[in-house]
């Protein structure tokens, strides 16, 4: 202390380089940081740069140009494949007056009820083929096409499941918004224009198709189902092998199944030692509701939600 009491300019000068000394310490570890951070983010920069110049495509002429053959050529086989379908299909009726349509749904409905009744397939009460709406109010001129298009699609279906020996079945139809009056356009918010300054409406893509909802419930026997799943699902017609009449053609978007019987057979229930020959139907003692689910016998149910799909003729790019 008395040093620093007798030399006071030293000891300051001292005091102001420990200081400085300190100072510039904590600027040079900043800066390093800082520098050290400007690295990571050159470095990461440099490895953006060489994946962008990596990945295919990369942006530049000619793999552009790669890219718009590509989808050139996507665009070509999918409307190939679509003129096919259409020129499969079942056409659409047209000119069809709305009498006309009435009188046919109901000989229809008569058909199809008649038939089921003969092969003792239980229908719901009230069943007209999805079209309840029409059994006494007048559908729109404009919609009559579009409905007997449905009508015929829906009795080919239910003709489909008659011939697979459907126990029971019901069908519900979503209503499409040409069965109804057209609205008038809600306002616009005020303020709200019609366009975006002087930027031209991009344009709209022409749609290539028209789907019908629909769902169906019905009970058959297992095998019996699975061809009517495939016979829903067979387009090679309209590929190449196409009937003088087209094809109606379905989508399945969803199904869910059960069994008739929820609960299955306990172990003591199922004979032992069952050895069948191809075509060998068990012994009147050995027939029993175990036997059925462990051979596929038994019937299930099913409630599939469908498409009724129709496809549009090509409309020529401008």
């Amino acid at each position: 202390m008395n040093w620093i009491k007798q030399n006071t300019f030293l000891s300051g000068l001292i005091a102001l380089l420990v200081i400085g000394l300190g100072g510039l310490g904590f600027f040079f570890t900043k800066a390093r940081g800082e520098f050290a951070d400007a690295q990571d983010r050159l470095a990461a920069a440099y490895k953006s740069k060489r994946d962008l110049q990596e990945q295919k495509p990369f942006p530049s002429s000619e793999n552009a140009a790669v890219v718009r053959d590509l989808v050139s050529d996507y665009r070509t086989k999918a409307e190939a494949v679509a003129n096919k379908m259409y020129v499969g299909q079942v056409p659409m009726p047209t000119g069809v007056r709305v009498a006309q349509f009435q009188e046919d749904l109901a000989l229809k409905v008569d058909a199809v009820v008649e038939a089921s009744s003969a092969s003792g397939v239980t229908l719901p009460e009230g069943f007209y083929l999805g079209l309840d709406k029409y059994r006494a109010q007048v559908p729109l001129e404009g919609a009559v096409d579009q409905l007997q298009f449905q009508l015929n699609a829906t009795v080919w279906l239910s003709n489909l499941l008659l011939a697979n020996d459907v126990k029971r079945f019901s069908v519900k139809r979503e209503q499409m918004p040409f069965e109804t009056r057209e609205q008038a356009p809600a306002p616009r918010a005020r303020g709200q224009s019609n366009s975006r300054g002087n930027a031209k409406p991009k344009p709209k893509a022409e749609p290539v198709s028209v789907t019908y909802p629909m769902e169906i419930a019905i009970e058959l026997p297992e095998k019996n189902f699975q061809s009517v799943l495939n016979a829903l699902s067979n387009t090679s017609s309209a590929l190449g092998e196409a009937a003088d009449e087209g094809e109606f053609y379905f989508v399945t978007r969803w199904m869910r199944l059960e069994n008739q019987s929820l609960i299955g057979p306990e172990r003591s229930d199922a004979p032992d030692d069952i050895e069948l020959e191809e075509g060998e139907e068990p012994a009147a003692e050995q027939e029993s509701q175990g036997i059925n689910m462990v051979f596929g016998r038994e019937n299930v149910r099913a409630y599939l939600a469908l498409d009724l799909v129709r496809f549009l003729p090509k409309v020529p790019n401008e």
